[in-house]
This record gives C-alpha cells, structure tokens and sequence, in this order.
C-alpha cells in the first residue's frame, strides 16, 4: 500500500494531515458505501492504513462516519465517559482529548484504532 498513492481524494493544501485525511478516504470507499459499514467493519477497513501512517511518524487522529466516532493516538490521547441529564432524559457521550481537562478520572486511549457510540467503546 503506497502511502505517496492518492485515490480520487486530493487535499486541496499541502499539508500531511490533509494527504493523510484523503489517503484514508480512499480506503473507506473502497470498502463500498461507508454508511451501511458496521463500526467493528470500519475498524477493520482503517486499522492497516491507520497503523501505515503511524509509522511515519506521531499521529493522532479523530474521525467520524457520522454516527460513530473514531479515535487513534501513538502518543498520549485521554477518555473519559460522561453522562448528561436534560429535562427529558439522558444520553451518554465520550470525551476525548490529548490532556485530562478536569479532576475526573481520565482513561488513557488503548492502543489501536478505536470506534465509540452511545458512550461505549464499540470496536477496537
């Protein structure tokens, strides 16, 4: 898998992070059509070219297909999982970060590719 080698993405810039975003693009849509993509699939499709760029040097990357979001960090990246009342009910979020905001106890994000929903750890 070449990293060099782009797809129909192009970045608009010159930056990694853009070259990078547009590499993994590439790979989603050849998966087929992403939103019908399971997040252990999408887990899946990403961890090769996830870990290719790694190895190029620090990455720390947050996506999302929308519905699930998608963290990876070589270095240090902290979770934490919240739940937050309205008046009407509750629903529980996962707050990602590269520092620990508040005294609360923050996770160190495994290692890996990882996929979040409905405040839960669902693949990875």
């Amino acid at each position: 898998m070449g990293i060099r080698q782009l797809g129909r993405f192009r970045p608009i810039g010159e930056t990694d992070s853009e070259h990078a975003f547009c590499f993994l693009l590439d790979r989603v849509a050849r998966a087929g059509d992403w939103r019908f993509l399971e997040a252990s699939e999408l887990v899946a499709v990403l961890r090769e070219p996830v870990t290719a760029l790694s190895e190029l040097g620090e990455l720390n990357l947050l996506m999302s297909d929308g519905t699930h979001p998608l963290a990876f960090a070589n270095t240090k990246v902290h979770w934490l999982r919240r739940c937050c009342v309205e008046r009407s009910g509750s629903q529980s979020v996962i707050v990602l970060t590269t520092s620990p905001l508040t005294d609360e106890p923050w996770s160190l994000l495994p290692a890996g590719l990882q996929a979040f929903a409905h405040g839960e750890r669902v693949a990875g």
